[in-house]
């Protein structure tokens, strides 16, 4: 007996799980009610329990009520009594709609007719239900969640589209169409600010193009969030960073307008100060910053593309930071037409060599000249070399512009030492020249064929150049001293070399930049590194020039240092040949 009972409750226990089973599950439902009457809140639940929803709900009365339940929420659907005591759906529709919910908004009442009920519709609300009619209830609300299910979804997918087009996916940065919306949007509202200006800065990074070849696609895009978290780190006073193509971001920066953009964007270079973890191995990153200040009438897309050229310039020049200079701009419109007028000019006359003189601060005498080119240009009057010599560089025009300099410089020294001017004369030389192996002996051979003295001559090259390729420039500069010339560096202090590095360079002198000579009495830093160059160089049997000497002063303090020779304003301007052959004829001369 005992087992039959056992075995009819197993029965049960079984038919009742396969009834259990079988019943459909309630579907979850947050409900905000708005209706005075509990008995037509009571008629409504109960629909919607026999509609298979497991309802939870919140009844409120009063416009206040109804602001705090809307904020606390959340909630599923919203149906609302068209008339209540000093409160109506029609202003409930309208809370709804201010609190930016996007859920079903069902009006329900028991007197008002169809128009009404168009009004209702238009205001927003997905539908209209009367009480009498309740068996409409539960199929509205089906399919008015199925609908805002469907909004939810093509929302998302919009926004979600929206962000691909802004954004870069790796790193979410935005990407090159949203930085330039939001430089735009900078510039119009610097424009109302005095004192300050824009600029963008563009980390150019050595080698990156390898890297991406060599690492897998998931360690690139982890390098990539690597390096954009670190520059938001250390760069203070950012106002945006964008990843604007596989291999470049882009920083925007507010600058005050007396401050110098390099300082301002330090933060980028200290980015890469340490390695970056790519698992097994680390990655030592090196880069270069390439900037653009904002100029008026200059849209975001130039101004990008000027940090871009920029950072091409810091990047070829094994410089630091480089800030963009149109006179070095080969591709923009007014330099395409530039470099065109300076190769007829090079043929024509048009260019001419203005002399600088040397004095020894040790004899206060006048041992030389540095020989600077000029363009008379016939609209443009008496420009700079600045202003096309960046351009020469960039093209082939530096090999004959520099043949033209040596040829005119031959010329006059040899010119001068027939009429009793006997002094030294130095010559620039571009990256391109030390970088062709046949330029030592084109100058060699032109030096014959005019007759001088490769020993009263100093060719200079500037510190950036010899840093570009070490061994070619240290090849060609003991060729070039092998047939006799000396060799100075021009612009000490601005490239990436250091002291040490000195003593490997085959270089009669070292020519100290401007910047460090100029404020040298009123600068503690400048004047210490003028003596540490100068102490090095002593020990090594170099000699140092100081350019940019401007005041009597400077001068008086780098005589007292042991300065060897000095040049600047202070002891003469650059003199056109004839006004520098007369200077001379007054001067004191000798080494």
């Amino acid at each position: 007996m005992r087992y039959r009972l056992e075995a009819a409750a197993d029965s049960a226990e079984l038919r009742l799980g396969s009834l259990a089973q079988a019943m459909p599950v309630a579907t979850p439902l947050r409900v905000l009610i708005v209706e005075d009457s509990v008995t037509d809140a009571e008629l409504l639940l109960m629909e919607l329990k026999r509609g298979g929803y497991d309802v939870s709900h919140g009844r409120y009365t009063t416009e206040a009520e109804v602001r705090k339940a809307l904020k606390a929420g959340p909630w599923d659907l919203i149906v609302s009594d068209y008339s209540l005591p000093g409160f109506d759906g029609m202003r409930c529709l309208q809370l709804y709609r201010e609190s930016g919910l996007d859920i079903p908004f069902i009006l329900m009442s028991g007197t008002v007719g169809e128009e009404i009920a168009v009004e209702a519709m238009k205001g927003g609300a997905h539908d209209y239900i009367m009480k009498d009619r309740l068996v409409r209830l539960v199929p509205a609300i089906k399919r008015e969640l199925r609908e805002a299910v469907a909004r939810r979804e093509r929302r998302s997918f919009m926004e979600h589209m929206e962000f691909i087009a802004y954004h870069d996916p790796v790193t979410r940065l935005p990407n090159q169409r949203l930085f330039l919306q939001e430089v735009e949007q900078a510039i119009r509202q610097s424009a109302s600010g005095p004192g300050r200006q824009l600029v963008i800065a563009i980390p150019e990074i050595a080698k990156f193009k390898e890297i991406r070849t060599t690492v897998t696609q998931a360690d690139y895009d982890t390098l990539m969030r690597q390096i954009a978290d670190r520059i938001w780190l250390r760069c203070e006073g950012m106002l945006n960073l964008a990843r604007i193509d596989d291999y470049t971001f882009a920083a925007l920066f507010p600058v005050d307008k007396d401050a110098d953009p390099a300082a301002a964007v330090r933060g980028l270079l200290t980015a890469f100060d340490e390695p970056y973890e790519i698992d097994p191995f680390l990655l030592h990153l090196d880069a270069s910053i390439g900037m653009a200040v904002h100029s008026p009438g200059i849209p975001a897309a130039g101004m990008l593309r000027n940090a871009m050229v920029a950072a091409n310039q810091a990047r070829d020049k094994h410089q630091p930071h480089a800030l963009y200079s149109m006179a070095e701009d080969l591709s923009s419109p007014g330099n395409l037409a530039l470099l065109g007028q300076l190769r007829d000019a090079i043929r024509s006359g048009e260019l001419a060599l203005h002399y600088q003189p040397i004095m020894d601060l040790r004899t206060e005498r006048i041992t030389g000249v540095e020989a600077l080119v000029r363009w008379n240009h016939p609209e443009l009057g008496l420009l700079q070399p600045e202003k096309f010599l960046g351009l020469a560089e960039s093209s082939n025009l530096i090999m004959p512009l520099t043949a033209w300099v040596v040829d005119a410089a031959f010329s006059q020294w040899r010119q001068w030492r027939e009429t009793g001017l006997d002094i030294d004369m130095a010559i620039n030389l571009s990256v391109r020249n030390i970088q062709d192996h046949a330029f030592a002996d084109y100058i060699a051979q032109r030096a014959r064929e005019h007759g001088i003295d490769p020993g009263r001559f100093v060719l200079e090259v500037t510190e950036s150049s010899i840093m570009t390729d070490h061994e070619v420039a240290n090849d060609e500069l003991m060729r070039l001293r092998g047939f006799g010339f000396k060799v100075a560096v021009d612009d000490f202090g601005t490239g990436h070399s250091s002291l040490s590095y000195l003593q490997r360079l085959p270089v009669d002198d070292i020519k100290v930049d401007r910047n460090f000579v100029t404020r040298i009495g009123e600068n503690p830093q400048d004047l210490a590194i003028v003596n540490a160059v100068l102490g090095f160089a002593k020990g090594l049997g170099k000699r140092v020039v100081a350019e940019g000497v401007e005041s009597g002063e400077a001068l008086g303090i780098l005589r007292g240092i042991g300065c060897h020779l000095a040049q600047g304003f202070h002891i003469s301007r650059p003199l056109e040949r004839e006004a520098a052959a007369r200077w001379l004829a007054k001067q004191k001369l000798g080494r």
